[in-house]
């Protein structure tokens, strides 16, 4: 006989492992050539030129056009836009995969290809996450739900640069044949997955498909609209790209850090993160266990201030072992949040302008992280490297001010 905690569980709705799989593996083929084509671009056309050109290349493209895609996330079937996303990637791939072999490692191929990956995934985060609000069955279950889907992109950070690194051996064109062989598997999972999101699959006709792209641009505003009069949302946002981009800066600065602490070998690094990815996956479940329904509140009020503190704090001490600590605590809210901003979305906004604001969320975030490395490196050229730390702390838990002194925040449900 199953406890009684097993069976209050909210059980994972069927067909769900099989999106969740399709989800990791195409999330791990972007991470596997992002990293791979960063790795070449660095070393043939160095950090200034090759890093500085593919990260705008990666991160561009979201940000300019993720509001517009919103809207065909909010208009069309959200099933046929994810497997039409997997569709268009692994063509995407075959086709650059030719391109990098013909052309070689030429900077504007590397570009091109970055470019196009980017542009043909944006409608797969925004069209799955929507949907999660209407194949939960309660906010419990969307709690869980939310949480695998996060936990898939934090595995995939994991296992991404890892695969990347075989692939370095082998060259450019080979990582995007890899990469086309995660978006093939993750194709077939999302076919057989069709079941899962068939109540809510509408009919698909020319008609449907031109009213998709009547009055784009204005459309487009209306999750904006939404984030400037949902009070919650307003003051939240702002905290989400500054988040980003201080982690942005952090990832860069840690090595200088340690060698200045005189820890040149990688062991602390790979601990150290290592550490910063367990706190987010506690944070996942620790939200799932403690936080569900009413407490998501004081989560959204403190998770900037609590990060920007802890990041304070690593640009002050100068012991590995206080690092551990801080960066833990770096993780923890940082886990806990997701889950909450996007749990709020699923159930606080219309589901008819829901892909909207995720696109927009996700594009103000992907604009902000390029630039997380570019202030790190000014204040760290300027100054020092704890300095410009401190900085990139600062200015987080200042953001942080914003909802940690609004009731209507606190009072989240």
């Amino acid at each position: 006989m199953p406890s009684p905690e097993a069976a209050a569980r909210p059980r994972l709705p069927q067909h769900f492992v099989l999106t969740w799989s399709a989800l990791a593996l195409s999330a791990a083929g972007d991470r596997l050539f992002f990293a791979a084509v960063a790795w070449f671009a660095t070393a043939q056309y160095g950090a200034a030129v090759g890093t500085l050109s593919v990260g705008l290349a990666q991160f561009l493209p979201s940000a300019l056009l993720a509001p517009f895609a919103g809207v065909l996330v909010d208009r069309l079937p959200r099933h046929r836009l994810l497997v039409w996303s997997d569709a268009a990637r692994l063509t995407a791939s075959l086709v650059l995969a030719g391109v990098l072999w013909w052309f070689g490692l030429s900077l504007g191929a590397i570009l091109v290809s970055v470019m196009v990956l980017r542009v043909a995934g944006m409608l797969f985060q925004p069209a799955l996450k929507s949907a999660l609000g209407t194949v939960a069955r309660n906010e419990g279950q969307l709690i869980r739900l939310d949480v695998w889907v996060l936990a898939a992109g934090m595995v995939a950070g994991l296992l991404g640069p890892g695969l990347a690194a075989v692939a370095v051996t082998v060259g450019a064109a080979t990582a995007m044949l890899m990469n086309a062989g995660t978006f093939l598997l993750s194709l077939a999972a999302m076919i057989r997955a069709r079941p899962l999101f068939a109540p809510q699959e509408a009919t698909l006709d020319r008609a449907s498909l031109r009213q998709a792209f009547h009055g784009w641009w204005s459309s487009a505003a209306e999750g904006l609209a939404v984030v400037r009069t949902d009070a919650v949302v307003l003051r939240v946002a702002p905290t989400l790209p500054v988040i980003d981009l201080a982690a942005a800066g952090l990832t860069l600065l840690l090595p200088a850090v340690l060698m200045g602490h005189g820890y040149t070998g990688g062991y602390w690094y790979g601990l150290l993160t290592g550490t910063w990815a367990a706190g987010r996956f506690a944070g996942l479940f620790l939200t799932r266990r403690l936080l569900v329904h009413s407490r998501k509140g004081p989560v959204l009020a403190l998770n900037a201030v609590v990060q920007g503190l802890a990041m304070t704090g690593i640009a002050v001490v100068d012991s590995p072992g206080a690092m551990l600590v801080l960066f833990l605590l770096l993780g923890v809210p940082s886990g806990c949040a997701s889950v909450c901003v996007s749990v709020y979305i699923q159930t606080k906004v219309r589901e008819e302008v829901r892909g909207r604001v995720f696109a927009l969320l996700g594009a103000v975030v992907a604009a902000a992280m390029p630039l997380g490395p570019v202030v790190a490196g000014a204040v760290a050229a300027i100054d020092s490297v704890p300095v410009a730390i401190a900085v990139l702390g600062g200015v987080l838990a200042a953001t942080g001010l914003i909802p940690l002194l609004s009731g209507r925040v606190w009072n989240a449900e």
